[in-house]
């Protein structure tokens, strides 16, 4: 092997780096040099083979600057034949082309000569004295540092302070540029934010009732027709003026069989289904759905639709009779009939910044709201009650489908509510004595204000009337 040039033995330290000190590394003027030697002087040396995988990469996308940079400071090695000063204050360093023999390929069996690494070494070892006193070799990388400690070599293990801070690639570059062009049109489009609340905790506990056997559902049909008796006409007060001085009858002849029908039709359709219409009242959740643009500019022909997954949708809280459909009275119009006055009302118009209610939900499970001029910073609430359905899946789901005519796309969020289903009985429920619930239903509430207030607007009545 031959010796490093004579000119380099004033230098303490002889480095020689590896081709990842010049692509990834800070620029090698600015590298902490005394990392290696803090007294100095330090020469660092660069073989042939770094020198030819640095000048490849000079039409990289990502190093070519690096390699270009590199290439103009040692090239002044080159040409003049002298070292690049790369450092003046202590430790002092410079920069040049190592001069390097043939290597010895036979002598050198657990390298190979066609691997880039193998030839570095190849390439130091065919330049260090025999005692190899001052020679270090510096690397990102584990593997030729491996083969050079094989051999006797020092090595240094530069650390991540020597790396440059980490570059985008070319697809990272443009990825940011496609992130920054859509941060852009965002600005000048409406955003939504979409919520939904509701006063329960997860899963919400349903009930699912066993149908009633054909022995309980007679029985059942007894109890109700005996605390709905047909109503008796005796007590009227203005039959004893009947026929007298053409004074019209107020008997309701139709009673009678109005109460038939009840009593062999209504009363045993209504058990058939007494099942499902507890599970109908018990099953209800009062639930808020919230839409707010969040964005920078108004929402222009906004529409919010809302559909739903395992039951259905109602405007108010669907009320019950668990003593059955209501009995048929009787029917008292003493005095010749005078139809009511109505009063028209003009059309209500819908302001520009209003929200219109295109189709309210009534056990049903779409819903659907418009807007012309959707303000931003404004936030919208729509309150309904969602009934799920213990027959139909663990999960009631909620889909809020939020678009504008001057956005791409549409803003969809769905809501996932899990069902807690307890099977029960109908006596379990019900107490057929007094035909009161056994469970506080959760519009118990807003029946009694709606009872004492009289305002009953809340609630709608599951209640068939026999006419």
């Amino acid at each position: 092997m031959t010796s490093i040039d004579n000119s380099h033995a004033a230098f303490s330290t002889k480095v020689f780096i590896d081709t990842n000190v010049v692509l990834e590394c800070l620029g090698i003027d600015q590298l902490p040099w005394n990392e290696i030697d803090r007294v100095g002087p330090i020469l660092v040396l660069v073989t042939p083979t770094v020198l030819k995988e640095v000048d490849s990469k000079k039409h990289h996308s990502r190093l070519a600057d690096h390699a270009r940079r590199f290439n103009r400071l040692i090239g002044q090695s080159v040409i003049t034949g002298k070292n690049v000063v790369l450092r003046a204050e202590s430790p002092s360093v410079e920069l040049a082309v190592a001069t390097c023999g043939r290597p010895d390929w036979s002598q050198l069996t657990d390298l190979d000569p066609d691997d880039p690494d193998s030839k570095v070494i190849a390439e130091v070892l065919s330049t260090q004295s025999s005692a190899g006193q001052g020679i270090t070799f510096i690397s990102h990388d584990i593997r030729p540092l491996a083969m050079a400690r094989a051999h006797g070599i020092k090595v240094h293990h530069i650390g991540d302070n020597w790396l440059r801070p980490r570059e985008q690639s070319e697809a990272e570059k443009k990825a940011a540029r496609l992130l920054q062009r859509v941060a852009e049109l965002e600005d000048k489009q409406p955003q939504f934010e979409i919520s939904i609340e509701y006063a329960t905790t997860e899963p919400i506990d349903i009930v699912r009732v066993r149908e009633l056997t054909a022995q309980e559902k007679l029985d059942l049909i007894h109890r109700i027709l005996d605390a709905n008796p047909e109503p008796s006409q005796s007590d009227n007060a203005l039959s004893s003026l009947s026929g007298f001085g053409g004074w019209p009858s107020t008997r309701d002849h139709s009673l009678s069989s109005r109460y038939d029908k009840y009593k062999n039709k209504a009363v045993p359709e209504f058990v058939d289904e007494y099942h499902r219409k507890l599970e109908l009242m018990l099953d209800q959740v009062a639930l808020t759905v919230k839409v707010a643009n969040t964005g920078r500019v108004p929402a222009e022909a906004l529409i919010i639709d809302i559909t739903a997954c395992g039951g259905w949708l109602n405007k108010k809280y669907i009320v019950g009779r668990p003593m059955g459909p209501r009995v048929p009275k009787p029917k008292i119009e003493p005095f010749p009939y005078i139809p009511p006055i109505y009063r028209i009302e003009p059309p209500s118009i819908v302001g520009r910044h209003e929200i219109e209610i295109a189709e309210a939900p009534k056990r049903s499970q779409h819903a659907a709201m418009h807007c012309e001029d959707f303000r931003h910073g404004t936030e919208f609430a729509y309150s309904m009650v969602a009934w799920l359905d213990p027959r139909d899946g663990d999960n009631f789901e909620l889909t809020v489908t939020v678009t504008a005519a001057n956005m791409p796309g549409e803003t969809v969020r769905t809501f996932n509510i899990p069902k807690r289903i307890r099977d029960v009985e109908a006596a379990d429920l019900v107490d057929y004595e007094t035909f009161k619930l056994r469970t506080k239903a959760a519009f118990a509430d807003v029946l009694k204000s709606a009872a004492e207030t009289s305002n009953f607007d809340l609630i709608e009545w599951d209640d068939k009337v026999i006419e």
